[in-house]
């Protein structure tokens, strides 16, 4: 009996530090198509991650057991479907229980309740061992290092999590990391940035304007057309851009002229402490800037005149959504080259886009988007084993964006993903379609209408891309929590009316901002002043 027990032990230890060697060689065999995908990225010569977790994880041996743990994953969807979640999750499970022992358990979550969710999650203690931030609310970065509801990585990527450190730019881990410990792993992306307006083509082939829509470069020249839009058709000439509410003030860049006028900003503490681009020295209050008045102003009189959506404010629709329901004719998105087709695709009609702004790569640019492991998670280096595999297993990242290759997609001759016969977005059981969330975007599939080089592009493009002079500067809250809840709770308050027009820019836009004053921000930009004055020293 004893020698038994000795046996167990032995080989207790040894699958302990199996698991522990996600970087070991002689791991398990890959797939046909691992094998595949593994070879085209040795043969591009690129350093996007485009390799195979199998090659790089280690594998029980055969006939070895180990308790299996399971993860609780959450992750924000835009309207997708989601009814056949625990079938991916299945699939998901078919691999990660003989490559690292984990079951997970997959909770996508609507975007417009996500900040709801995750903070009920993490305040009442529930289980949740993986999550991304989001880009505004409790669910920032900035708001959850400051309530100390992540927990330190450090340790665990060097133990667990070796390909996303081989993966990862230096630079970017920097964003995520405060005080000298690491809290949250951006996501492997094109930071590439642009802004644009999407506009149906029919309808301005309809009214004349197909030129002007398609040579558009100022927004009194989009003015022109969404008024002959609202006066020759009955749609709703602009929808808002998502579960912001906001129409165009929903990503660092302010336009109200000329789009080659374009105003760009460094994020500092969410979205209103910032550092203007061309004043990268000085921190402000975005709210109290002449920048971002002319650019609510230009929204306000489209609202009066009619053509934006009426209930901007309160709808929890994607601006996608509205055209592809035909009820509106246009909509500004943010993307980068390889989401452009991710939201344009799945407007229902052919769009004539045009790029408006590009923005630089900032600290905000990286860490808006990132995985964490809250403090509630109950299994954090198994949780740290599988986000791993997010940014180094093609299998992995295409169910969790996709679901079940030949059920949920299928894949064509040309390499790009689409539906099987007959299934679309809304008969569909799964499919999540964001890839700028799921880990290691170079890795995911690409959706039909998408060119197939689009992942080579974005490498190239994201090679030598325009960064900001702050990157790598975060600020560190602690001491602010009470200020960024009151701050937070006036921004709830104010910004979908300003943002969609709503509101009366010269009595509401004052109004907020003394009641931003009473809640601390004067407070929360002389912080990050001082931060960044300290930083920009230790720079010299």
């Amino acid at each position: 009996m004893m020698k038994k027990m000795l046996v167990l032990i032995l080989s207790a230890v040894m699958l302990l530090s199996l698991a522990a060697c996600g970087n070991s060689e002689g791991s398990a065999p890959k797939t046909t198509e691992a094998k595949k995908d593994a070879t085209q990225a040795a043969d591009s010569g690129d350093d996007t991650g485009e390799t195979d977790a199998a090659a790089t994880t280690a594998a029980p041996e055969d006939g070895e057991d180990e308790d299996i743990s399971e993860i609780v994953i959450a992750y924000y969807c835009n309207g997708s479907a989601t009814s056949e979640k625990d079938k991916v999750a299945e699939a998901i499970n078919e691999i990660t229980r003989d490559l690292i022992h984990v079951e997970v358990d997959l909770r996508p979550i609507q975007a417009g309740t996500y900040n709801e969710q995750i903070n009920l999650m993490v305040s009442s203690n529930e289980q949740l061992d993986l999550a991304p931030t989001f880009f505004f609310g409790p669910t920032t970065f900035a708001a959850m290092t400051s309530q100390k509801q992540l927990l330190p990585l450090d340790d665990l990527l060097a133990e667990y999590g070796q390909d996303i450190l081989k993966l990862m730019r230096e630079d970017y881990m920097e964003t995520t990391s405060l005080d000298g410990q690491t809290y949250a792993v951006p996501v492997n992306k094109d930071m590439v940035s642009n802004m644009y307006v999407a506009m149906r083509t029919d309808i301005l082939e309809q009214i004349g304007m197909l030129e002007q829509g398609q040579n558009l470069k100022s927004m009194s020249e989009l003015t022109e057309i969404l008024a002959a839009v609202k006066e020759q058709t009955d749609l709703v000439p602009m929808a808002p851009s998502g579960s912001s509410g906001s129409v165009t003030t929903f990503m660092p860049v302010l336009v109200s002229g000329e789009f080659s006028e374009a105003k760009t900003y460094d994020r500092l503490i969410n979205e209103y402490i910032v550092a203007f681009t061309d004043d990268p020295t000085k921190v402000v209050n975005l709210y109290e800037t002449q920048e971002y008045k002319d650019a609510l102003q230009v929204v306000r009189d489209w609202y009066l005149n009619g053509y934006v959506y009426k209930d901007a404010a309160t709808t929890q629709d994607n601006n996608y959504m509205f055209v592809a329901n035909n009820v509106a004719f246009a909509y500004f998105f943010a993307a980068e080259n390889s989401t452009f087709m991710d939201t344009v695709s799945q407007s229902g009609y052919d769009m004539t886009v045009v790029k408006v702004a590009s923005a630089p790569v900032t600290t905000s640019t990286v860490n808006t988007i990132n995985w964490t492991i809250p403090v509630t998670s109950k299994e954090p280096e198994d949780a740290m084993k599988f986000l791993n595999l997010m940014y180094s297993n093609k299998e992995i990242i295409d169910l969790l964006n996709y679901g079940i290759k030949d059920v949920h997609y299928i894949v064509q001759d040309d390499g790009v993903y689409t539906f099987p016969e007959g299934m679309d977005m809304n008969n569909s059981g799964y499919f999540i379609n964001m890839s700028w969330e799921i880990g290691n975007q170079y890795l995911a599939g690409l959706w039909t209408g998408s060119d197939p080089k689009t992942r080579e592009i974005s490498a190239k493009d994201n090679e030598n891309p325009e960064i900001s002079s702050l990157l790598g500067f975060t600020t560190n809250s602690t001491g602010l929590e009470n200020e960024i809840t009151a701050v937070t709770n006036v921004y709830n308050e104010y910004i979908k009316g300003l943002g969609s027009g709503i509101l009366d820019i010269e009595t509401e836009l004052p109004a907020f901002n003394e009641k931003l004053k009473g809640a601390g921000i004067d407070k929360m930009v002389e912080t990050a002043q001082t931060q960044l004055n300290e930083w920009l020293a230790e720079q010299k």
